[in-house]
């Protein structure tokens, strides 16, 4: 069983990982909600909210939009980051 401190610092060496791995490719095909909603169409915003929310896993990342250290879901749940017209 491990101890408080040793299971912060296995969540620190996790998040530390994933961000070098995300520096060191340029990109980390992640977004945070509040960038990635702009890429949503009138009648996706609709949907979403219908459902309650986003339906996604999210994690602490870096955003590609903003750069930020944030809490961060793929880039799938935001239409891969290109704009949608009001029919698609």
């Amino acid at each position: 069983m491990l101890t408080d401190r040793q299971r912060r610092a296995v969540r620190k060496r996790r998040l530390l990982k994933v961000k070098r791995h995300q520096l060191q490719r340029g990109t980390s095909d992640y977004v945070c909600v509040a960038c990635g909603n702009d890429f949503l169409s009138p009648a996706q915003h609709i949907k979403r909210e219908a459902a309650g929310g986003l339906v996604s896993t999210m994690h602490a990342g870096v955003c590609d939009v903003c750069h930020e250290w944030k809490t961060v879901t793929h880039i799938r749940h935001f239409n891969y980051l290109q704009k949608r017209e009001e029919g698609q």
